[in-house]
């Protein structure tokens, strides 16, 4: 699974759903230019996110909380699907001491969700996959932006 992150102001990312929805190509791509910051990832989805949120505050793992919501849906049955990332988690993320212990509870706490094995998982949930992750909510923090997951399956 690949999502993109976007940090911006929702009036922008509307304009881009809507160039989605119209399958503006060219339009999305100027969209995407105006944004404050776009990052991608392959095999990274928002479950992996929560977990690493969930593993910085140093609380119990509840798989059943999600820090994104469905913002919207290009097609319901195909997507893509736009997520708007809560502001609590955006901050939290934002104020992340990435380190071992970190990443390690990371991957453990994400194969005991997914069971797909941990050498996959630490191919994946990286430092500098956490570090994306911060600078993506710190950019969001500083320039009092929003952060929205698209993700396609």
């Amino acid at each position: 699974m690949k999502i993109e992150c976007f940090v911006c102001r929702k009036p922008l990312i509307e304009e881009w759903i809507d160039a989605m929805i119209d399958s503006d190509f060219e339009q999305q791509k100027f969209l995407q230019g105006e944004m404050e910051y776009t990052t991608s990832f392959e095999d990274l989805t928002q479950f992996e996110i929560s977990i690493l949120y969930q593993c910085s505050t140093g609380n119990s793992i509840d798989y059943t909380q999600s820090i994104a919501e469905l913002y919207a849906e290009v097609d319901a049955s195909a997507g893509p699907w736009v997520m708007a990332v809560a502001e609590n988690a955006v901050k939290a993320l934002a104020a992340l001491t990435i380190g071992d212990g970190l990443i390690s509870k990371w991957i453990e706490k994400t194969n005991h969700f997914t069971q797909e094995g941990e050498a996959k998982h630490a191919n994946v949930l990286t430092a500098a996959a956490a570090e994306r992750l911060r600078q993506l909510c710190s950019i969001a923090v500083d320039k009092e932006a929003d952060v929205f997951i698209c993700f396609y399956e």
